[in-house]
């Protein structure tokens, strides 16, 4: 590697937020006939740069197929550096962003993963029993996402976790599909690391309406905007809490016995009905659903 594109990955690494430093990165590999590596960079950084909630840019479809038609003719030549340190990985804004990894592999080479690329998004395999170490790892400062699905995760590991200095930066936490109860969500909710926080999955645990009420007090969680615990034990009085707390659009109940019982606070609430359990027919939720479907006011 030539100074000045080790210079160029430097300044990338070290502030991976920037996009300034890419597309300057750009125009250099373009002026060394580097073209698509310059054209992907700057197609993805448009990409990352339009709202997610906002009416698709015009050139939204053009710019997609750029990127799909670069990354199939040149994604295994422009990843070759990080190969057999990772499972996956996927570019944003013209670096690989994301990764798949085993927790093993990341706490022995994390080192060079994020000299090799910006990296700020890990989904971790087969953590379960490294998660102590994995909070002790300062690697673990470089992230903004960090996914922990289906890691086979309890209350007692997910402690070391919320307790790492090294879990500020985090924006979105992952723990869907874990055996995460109440407790788990309480030591989350005090988690004095985890303030900024924006984004929290919770599906597919062991959380019942207590865990639901402590997640909606806020504790440490202030920033959160995003909450999903679709698929958990939680009744109508955790629906009710969790739907004062962030609102219509903040928390995401998925479907099925949890979607139901969120349409129903919702109907209770434009009717003026004191938050409980009275107010409503005592139907079997599937014929609870069908009777909100008959009254929608």
């Amino acid at each position: 590697m030539s100074a000045d594109r080790e210079a160029f990955l430097q300044t990338i690494l070290e502030d991976p937020d920037d996009d300034t430093s890419r597309l300057i990165f750009a125009d250099w590999l373009e002026e060394r006939g580097e073209s698509g590596r310059a054209e992907l960079i700057r197609v993805q950084c448009e990409l990352a740069r339009l709202p997610e909630d906002n009416p698709r840019h015009p050139h939204y479809a053009e710019w997609k197929s750029r990127e799909q038609a670069l990354l199939r003719a040149h994604e295994r030549e422009w990843a070759a550096p990080l190969a057999g340190l990772v499972n996956r990985s996927e570019f944003q804004r013209g670096f690989i962003d994301v990764v798949t990894m085993e927790a093993a592999a990341f706490l022995a080479h994390g080192e060079a993963l994020f000299r090799l690329a910006p990296v700020t998004h890990v989904r971790m395999l087969e953590s379960g029993q490294l998660l102590p170490q994995l909070a002790d790892s300062p690697h673990l400062a470089r992230l903004r996402r960090l996914q922990l699905s289906g890691n086979y995760l309890n209350d007692d590991s997910l402690r070391a976790l919320a307790a790492s200095p090294h879990t500020r930066q985090l924006i979105s936490l992952h723990l869907g599909k874990n055996n995460l109860t109440n407790r788990g969500a309480r030591v989350l909710a005090h988690a004095p690391h985890l303030a900024g926080l924006r984004s929290l999955n919770l599906s597919a645990n062991f959380i019942s309406s207590d865990g639901a009420r402590t997640l909606a007090a806020g504790g440490q969680l202030t920033a959160l905007t995003a909450v999903d615990l679709s698929h958990n034990l939680i009744d109508l009085e955790g629906v009710s809490a969790l739907r004062r707390r962030f609102g219509d659009n903040l928390v995401c109940f998925g479907q099925g016995n949890l979607a139901v019982l969120g349409r129903l606070v919702e109907f209770l609430e434009r009717q003026g009905v004191p938050q409980g359990t009275e107010g409503y027919p005592e139907l079997p939720l599937e014929r609870l659903e069908h009777w909100l479907d008959q009254n929608p006011s």
